[in-house]
């Protein structure tokens, strides 16, 4: 299946919204943005991509996978933001 440019885009929001630090995320990784897009890119191009909630775990359960964590202090979040 063929994913739109809009739908990519809808979803790179959507999961950003939750999982990057530079966007204000409810739950921010320590995962720079570039790997983000690149797990969203290789998770929107699945066979069964739907854009929904889980589809952004796979993205989230990927960068676990790839050693990145949730930040849960301020300091780590500082860090992430180059501070």
């Amino acid at each position: 299946m063929k994913i739109t440019a809009t739908k990519l885009k809808q979803f790179e929001q959507y999961v950003l919204s939750f999982y990057s630090a530079k966007h204000n995320g409810i739950y921010p990784f320590n995962a720079p943005l570039k790997v983000i897009r690149g797990l969203i890119t290789a998770v929107a191009h699945r066979e069964l991509f739907e854009g929904d909630t889980f589809d952004r775990e796979l993205v989230r359960n990927l960068m676990e996978t790839l050693g990145y964590k949730e930040q849960t202090s301020i300091t780590d979040m500082m860090k992430s933001l180059g501070c």
